[in-house]
């Protein structure tokens, strides 16, 4: 059964409906998923009638071999199609069951997203065949003529051309013969005009039965025609099963759901391809921020070892840390961040900046001869003043 409109075919050799003829009935089109599209109930049952007078042929061969002429529905369209005479060798394989089912080849119009069958256009020809794309579309019954209305049938056909007798021929015996016609009178004498007499007419009944019996030629017996062998009778209409409807529509529903499945799936391979194409990129980013981590840490490292010895120069050479403590001021300078050996830094400096005046100053008052305290002194070195500051 195909599942796209088709050129319809014109067939050559014509079809004759000889008396006796073989017919053949079956499921011609039911609902259900064939071919991968779904056939609703109603699109199947309102084609029905466009499969009278559809033609039959043997594997989509395109050699006539019938003519469907009924058609009905009952749980699918049923058909009944008489057969040609001449196709002995499909009606073998018909006996033999060689082939038992119908395959339509059809026109339809379907809907390719949900592939739902719209409508049937039109049904160019059935093909009786062992494999169809429908399962249920079954030859039921075949019909073959009997051997006896074979041969009336023929006896009937042979005496319709026998010639007939034309009806002037003679019987095998003679009839009777009608009298001969008497002779004419002599001649009167000259001058007086000639008597005349009239021939006494044969009897009438005897000429005509003699006349019917030289001219009939009886009739031959007439043959009784061979009986004719009635159509079938329309199918009744068929109850509608609820049952079988909403099986089938579980069946079209679960193979759009296998559909949708399969295309799921088929995107679920493509994420996790890019899924791990996607980690594979992650791991070398994190393989080089491990590495620009180390690079950041000796960096680090670097610096805070800079910044302490930078720091621990500055207190010693202002006079707020001796050398033999430089050890023990080294471990706390380490355990602090980058960022709080800055802020040391920065004051250290702002302080040697503030100091060196104060240094330039003590300088001048001890070669005055002014004499400071210790803690003028210290207070001088690392404030740059030597009096205490009143607040």
């Amino acid at each position: 059964m195909d599942s796209f409109p088709v050129e319809r075919v014109t067939f050559n050799r014509p079809f004759v409906v000889p008396v006796g003829a073989k017919t053949v009935t079956g499921i011609a089109l039911t609902d259900g998923v064939w071919n991968g599209n779904y056939y609703p109930k109603g699109v199947v049952e309102a084609a029905t009638e466009k499969y009278i007078n559809a033609l039959l042929d043997v594997k989509h061969d395109a050699e006539r071999t019938g003519v469907i002429i009924t058609a009905s529905y009952e749980d699918g369209i049923l058909i009944t199609g008489q057969l040609d005479e001449a196709r002995t060798d499909v009606q073998e394989q018909l006996s033999s069951s060689k082939l038992r089912y119908f395959s339509s080849d059809i026109g339809i119009t379907v809907d390719k997203v949900r592939k739902i069958v719209l409508s049937i256009d039109f049904v160019n020809f059935v093909s009786l065949c062992d494999s169809p794309g429908c399962t249920l579309c079954t030859i039921r019954e075949v019909k073959m003529a009997s051997d006896t209305k074979t041969e009336t049938a023929t006896l009937s056909s042979a005496a319709a051309a026998a010639p007939v007798a034309p009806a002037s021929a003679p019987l095998s015996s003679p009839g009777p013969v009608a009298p001969a016609t008497p002779e004419a009178a002599p001649a009167a004498p000259t001058g007086v005009p000639p008597a005349t007499e009239t021939p006494p007419a044969p009897p009438a009944t005897e000429s005509a039965k003699a006349t019917e019996a030289t001219s009939v030629t009886p009739a031959a017996p007439a043959i009784p025609a061979a009986p004719v062998i009635p159509a079938a009778p329309p199918a009744a209409p068929a109850i509608p099963d609820p049952a079988a409807e909403a099986e089938n529509r579980l069946k079209a529903e679960n193979k759009t759901l296998l559909g949708q499945l399969e295309a799921l799936k088929t995107e679920k391979t493509e994420l996790e391809k890019q899924l791990s194409e996607l980690k594979g990129s992650t791991g070398k980013l994190t393989d080089e921020n491990a590495g620009l981590q180390r690079q950041i840490c000796s960096l680090t490292e670097t610096v805070k070892a800079q910044l302490t010895d930078v720091i621990l120069g500055k207190k010693i050479e202002l006079g707020s840390l001796k050398r033999d403590q430089a050890d023990k001021e080294r471990v706390k300078l380490t355990a602090m961040s980058v960022e709080a050996l800055r802020e040391v830094h920065s004051a250290l400096t702002q302080i040697k900046s503030t100091a060196e005046p104060a240094r330039a100053k003590l300088s001048d008052d001890e070669s005055t001869g002014e004499k400071l305290t210790d803690e003028q002194s210290y207070r001088l070195k690392v404030f740059g003043h030597k009096d205490p500051v009143k607040v």
